[in-house]
Parts: structure tokens; C-alpha cells; sequence
């Protein structure tokens, strides 16, 4: 039984509660963060690697625990999150790192088919976007596969002639990810996810 502070199968853990917003949710799933980078950065930022670097750099920064990666995808099939990411039988909630944190999408179901419950507006620090509109380079559909051939060349170039799938951070529907094709040589910011 979730919530009685014995962890039994399937329940991934059980701290004796039912509160969604601590590590363990409502559910028994251990729960994940997700947010947005610090920084703006440009288009040609090397690819979905170094994209991944950048988010665990951001979450080590913060104090977060756990294995980070970049909602980005290039232009081969598996750099993109749905592969990249493994965590398509993920089904506990992601949360954004507020205070206290707000709820994101429950499991991957969610996140990559309806609306998610919050823009992701929040960095790894807690701090809220002040800009609006703003957007995030993601070269990703919302199901999690790679938008081809709109990836600023696989993120190596600011070529206003390259184009680029952009996410709109004001979004609770799929324009959190794909919101509009763009013309690259810009900086924009980057959505990480704990996959771990």
C-alpha cells in the first residue's frame, strides 16, 4: 500500500506519505526535476553532448542530485530525448525545482502527449523567467523524436540560412517543444531533465 512506509513491488520507494512534491510522489514513483537552463546560449553549441553537459553543469550548480539531459535532438534518430533519455516506462511526476516545486508532467505518458501542468519557466536554482516570450532551442516534437533536419546543422552553426525547431517557454501545450521553425544565430536557452 503507497503511503504505509514499506516499499513493496512496484512501488519504486515509500517515505509514508502521499505528497506529490517530495522525492517520492502520491503514486510510489520516485519523482524527477526538469527546468530550464541558466543561460541563453547560441545555436551552434556543438551538439546534443554538449547540450547535456551544459544541464548537469546547471544542476550540480544548484545542488540538485541525479544524472541530467538536454530536451535536444541533432539529426540522427537516437540523440533524440525519446531515446536518449530511456525513461519511457518513467512514470512518476516531473517537478519543476521552485519552492515548492511545481508539478511538470506525470511520467513520460504525459509529458510527450497532452499538455504539461506548468510552463517550464523555472532554472535549476528556483528562479523564475522574467523574460517573455522566450524560447528554447529543442530540435525535438513533442512525442521525443528529433524534428529533421531542423537543428542548426546538428547545433554547429549560426547560419540565419540553417533553420532550427524551437520550444515556446510560455507554452502548456506540444509549443513547449515545438512551437515554430527558426532561423539560427540566435541564443536561446535549453530544457534539461533528470533521467536518473
Amino acid at each position: 500500500l503507497c503511503g504505509d512506509g514499506l516499499q513493496e513491488s512496484p512501488e519504486e520507494c515509500d517515505d509514508g506519505n502521499l505528497i506529490i512534491e517530495d522525492s517520492c510522489d502520491d503514486h510510489c514513483f520516485n519523482t524527477r526535476f526538469a527546468f530550464q537552463s541558466f543561460e541563453s546560449i547560441p545555436s551552434n553549441f556543438g551538439g546534443v553532448l554538449e547540450a547535456d553537459a551544459i544541464c548537469q553543469e546547471n544542476a550540480n550548480r544548484a545542488k540538485l542530485d541525479g544524472i541530467y539531459k538536454a530536451w535536444v535532438s541533432d539529426e540522427f534518430q537516437f540523440d533524440s530525448p525519446l531515446f536518449r533519455f530511456a525513461s519511457t516506462d518513467y512514470k512518476g511526476w516531473y517537478l519543476l525545482p521552485s519552492n515548492p516545486p511545481e508539478l511538470l508532467a506525470r511520467g513520460w505518458e504525459e509529458l510527450t502527449t497532452i499538455e504539461i501542468h506548468h510552463w517550464i519557466d523555472i532554472d535549476a536554482g528556483g528562479n523564475e523567467s522574467i523574460l517573455t516570450p522566450e524560447f528554447a532551442w529543442t530540435g525535438t516534437l513533442q512525442d521525443g523524436t528529433f524534428s529533421e533536419g531542423n537543428t542548426c546543422n546538428g547545433w554547429t552553426t549560426t547560419d540565419p540560412s540553417s533553420k532550427a525547431q524551437i520550444g515556446s517557454v510560455g507554452n502548456w501545450n506540444k509549443e513547449w517543444t515545438e512551437s515554430q521553425i527558426t532561423e539560427c544565430g540566435f541564443d536561446k536557452k535549453i530544457y534539461c531533465f533528470q533521467v536518473d
